[in-house]
């Protein structure tokens, strides 16, 4: 069942599956506490395994009020300073945002925000291509 898990673990919700209203309602709930503690509708939907898109559409039909596209709407998190400090200091020194994405536990746009929010310069897409002979 969607939301939180017996042992506390969250569940991940199959795409395109059907929910039973039970079901719909108590991930709604465990979405709506979550969005309201600043996480975005992309992070949601990532933990989840499931669409923005659905979650915004769960969102809606629980009632909450969403947050204006765009801007830094999250109220200040000591441990996300701290997480951005880290994140664009191991950026600089050459690892990949997927890298970091991973290590963290946060997407890959997360981790560039974090690297940005930190003071980084993204690095040109791809890397260097060494070319044979020469």
């Amino acid at each position: 069942m969607p939301g939180k898990g017996q042992d506390g673990s969250m569940v991940t919700v199959e795409r395109h599956k059907r929910l039973s209203d039970r079901e719909r309602d108590k991930l709604a709930t465990a979405l709506s506490k979550e969005y309201a503690q600043g996480r975005s509708l992309a992070e949601l939907a990532e933990a989840r395994g499931t669409s923005a898109g659905r979650v915004r559409g769960l969102l809606l039909a629980a009632g909450v009020t969403l947050r204006s596209r765009g801007g830094d709407n999250r109220k200040p998190d000591p441990q996300r300073k701290q997480l951005t400090k880290t994140v664009a200091a191991a950026y600089a020194k050459g690892a990949t945002l997927g890298e970091l994405a991973a290590q963290h536990g946060v997407s890959a746009a997360t981790a560039r925000n974090l690297v940005l929010e930190g003071g980084g310069t993204m690095r040109a897409r791809g890397g260097s291509r060494r070319r044979g002979g020469s």
